[in-house]
Order: C-alpha cells, then sequence, then structure tokens
C-alpha cells in the first residue's frame, strides 16, 4: 500500500514542479515567490481565526493553533528567513535550468537532513537508513550523467558562475 502512496506522491511532486517551472517562466522570482507564500497565508488564516474567536470549536475539530511565546516566534522567524532563501535559490534554478535538473536535485534534500542528523544530532543511522542515503547519491550521480547528455555545464552557465 506504502509503494502506491509512494507513486501518487511523485506524481504530484512532479506536477507541482511543473506548476512552478510554469509560474516562473517569464516572470521575476520573487513576485511569483510572494504570491506562494500569500496563498498559503490565505489558506491558513480561517484556521488562525477560528483558533482565535472560537478556540473550544477548533479544538473540537482538531484545527486549533496554540499560541507561541516571543521566544519561539523568534525562532520560526529566523526558520523562516533560511526557508526563503531556499525558495528564492529553488525558484532561480527552476526559472533557468531544466526541470530534470532541478527536480532531482531537490529531491535529494533527505541527503542533507541525513547529514544534519549525524552531525549535529549525533544519531546513528542503521543498516536501512545507510542503504537509503546511498541509493540517493547514487540517484543523484545518475542525475549528473542525464545532465551532461542533455548539454548542462554548471561551469559554463551565464549568471551562476564566473
Amino acid at each position: 500500500m506504502w509503494m502506491y502512496l509512494g507513486l501518487w506522491a511523485a506524481l504530484f511532486l512532479g506536477l507541482h514542479n511543473i506548476c512552478k517551472k510554469h509560474a516562473v517562466q517569464g516572470n521575476a522570482v520573487l513576485p511569483v515567490l510572494l504570491g506562494t507564500i500569500f496563498s498559503g497565508f490565505l489558506l491558513l488564516l480561517p484556521l488562525f481565526l477560528i483558533s482565535t474567536f472560537a478556540a473550544n470549536y477548533a479544538k473540537q475539530m482538531g484545527f486549533y493553533i496554540t499560541p507561541l511565546p516571543a521566544p519561539m516566534h523568534g525562532y520560526i522567524f529566523i526558520k523562516s528567513i533560511l526557508m526563503s532563501a531556499s525558495w528564492i535559490l529553488a525558484f532561480q534554478a527552476l526559472k533557468h535550468l531544466p526541470i530534470t535538473i532541478v527536480s532531482p536535485i531537490r529531491s535529494a534534500g533527505p541527503f542533507f537532513t541525513f547529514i544534519g542528523a549525524i552531525f549535529i544530532y549525533n544519531e546513528r543511522p542503521n543498516f536501512i537508513q545507510w542503504f537509503g542515503f546511498f541509493v540517493i547519491i547514487i540517484a543523484v550521480v545518475l542525475y549528473s550523467k542525464i545532465g551532461k547528455k542533455e548539454g548542462i555545464n554548471f561551469k559554463k552557465i551565464n549568471g551562476f558562475l564566473p
């Protein structure tokens, strides 16, 4: 069952990347990103308002948003700066590179999560986790070979490297 759900997730992530690619073609990245963030804000605003003005109803429905202390908002602000930088770079890459190159690179995110878990949190991965880690590395290497066949040379792309 999980394999079918994984395939559905891959399909929808692919469609999502195609829509993002279409959105940034011929448009500036920052207004597209602002529209994306604003649409997410509009989606969550009703939940926030219900949590604020009808907390019992929101708790009953399972959509209650708990208030956070000021220091926690500071951490969220720092994370939002990091995520904004990541999204700006991802949208720039999506605008200037073929989708067949950008999507696999973005899907290598679990690789960096894995590395962070090992070095920051001193986690000890088991055999299956190490196997998944090497599958990611092999997939990125294979995608780089596909990119070379498409004529992508990262050393000569104007605007990215001197």
